[in-house]
């Protein structure tokens, strides 16, 4: 027997990338992006995740143990 596989519509395929980078990197890049759709949308979410970062990180948080 014989089969072939072929996926008949590519684009329409949900595809996840996980990247791994410093925030220095991430804001590089940000800055690189079009901003022309899907380019500024993902400068949006790395803005985003920018924002976030910078929050947590460079926040100093008081820790009361009592």
């Amino acid at each position: 027997m014989k089969s072939e596989f072929k996926i008949q519509r590519p684009d329409d395929v949900p595809m996840t990338l996980t990247m791994t980078m410093t925030l220095g990197e991430w804001k590089k890049l940000q800055a690189q992006l079009a901003t022309t759709y899907p380019s500024w949308k993902l400068s949006s979410n790395i803005g985003a995740m920018v924002r976030l970062a910078t929050t947590t990180f460079a926040e100093t948080k008081e820790l009361d143990y009592d």
